[in-house]
């Protein structure tokens, strides 16, 4: 990576069928502060971000490396400074997931240097991203019950054909029709009853649950089956 001569951000590797990749950035122009350097290169890193979650949900962290010197010295150290694998979905706001990262990266950095080692920043050597895609726990589209279930007869299965199968699981109750489990019964009803699901990710994943919640002012309760 240290060979690279482009100014922006290059993908450096890729692994499980592109699900898992690596961008680095050089310091080409030997920006001296951690801060413009970051900043820099905020929009790159928003382009590479949204271009991945329009696809799935993903996961990211960032690591800033620098070299430090002890003053007078040829003693050199590299270090890095970097956030835990931070979640992201389409509907999250990528430019304050963003600044949450660069101030951990921030609080990283001067822990470091209050630290008394007397090394001193010599140089902002690059940024490296990580990007994975993943599939988290959540909701899809129709599946059939297992017979168990199935058989008490006291729950509603909707025979959807797109991902909304959490917003159809919450408007049922209001749906009093003979076959409750066909989608044409669910047709306008959302805004009969003034459910708010914007910004809501389809499917819908665990964490997604407590954003309807709040917009609603209701209390979901969520069950899982453990198969074997």
């Amino acid at each position: 990576m240290s060979v690279t001569t482009s100014p922006l951000f290059i993908q450096t590797k890729s692994v499980f069928n592109g699900l898992c990749k690596e961008y680095f950035k050089k310091n080409i122009n030997k920006i001296k502060t951690c801060k413009e350097f970051l900043e820099i290169s905020k929009p790159e890193m928003f382009q590479i971000l949204s271009n991945a979650v329009n696809n799935s949900p993903l996961k990211y962290n960032i690591k800033l490396e620098a070299t430090y010197i002890i003053p007078n010295t040829d003693i050199k150290e590299n270090r890095a400074f970097k956030t835990h694998a931070r979640c992201l979905y389409k509907a999250d706001d990528i430019n304050y997931s963003l600044e949450l990262d660069f101030l951990k990266i921030f609080q990283e950095k001067e822990e470091m240097e209050h630290k008394g080692s007397g090394f001193s920043l010599d140089s902002i050597d690059g940024i490296i991203m990580n990007v994975s895609l993943y599939k988290p726990l959540g909701g899809s589209s129709y599946i059939p019950l297992p017979e168990f279930i199935e058989n008490k007869k006291a729950t509603i299965n909707v025979r959807n054909n797109d991902d909304e199968c959490f917003k159809y699981s919450v408007l049922a109750k209001h749906v009093n029709s003979a076959h409750p489990e066909r989608l044409t019964h669910y047709i306008g009803i959302q805004n009969m009853y003034s459910y708010d699901f914007s910004n809501l990710n389809f499917p819908t994943t665990l964490n997604d649950i407590k954003k309807i919640e709040k917009k609603n002012e209701a209390s979901v309760n969520v069950y899982s089956i453990k198969q074997g």
